[in-house]
């Protein structure tokens, strides 16, 4: 076996070696993370739909905070932006 053509040519060289050694220290070091998502059956890649991030105004939280807590009924008058008119 260590005559054949592959083992002297290849995997007795450094750079398979050390090649190996790299990517076995990677796999270790990743591992734990892979792991984990794994577990949380959370997809790393791929955030929520729903996600606005906790504490983070949204846009309709925004219109609500400019119109005196009412943006789908705007006060009478037309405007929705609270002027008024004369």
């Amino acid at each position: 076996m260590y005559h054949w053509w592959i083992y002297e040519y290849v995997v007795n060289t450094a750079w398979f070696v050390q090649g190996f050694a790299w990517a076995l220290f990677l796999f270790n070091f990743t591992l734990p993370g892979i792991v984990w998502f794994t577990m949380s059956s959370r997809n790393p890649l791929r955030r929520e739909k729903n996600d606005t991030g906790a504490g983070q105004p949204t846009a309709q939280d925004e219109d609500n905070a400019w119109n005196g807590g009412n943006a789908k009924n705007p006060p009478e008058g037309g405007s929705s932006a609270g002027s008024e008119s004369s």
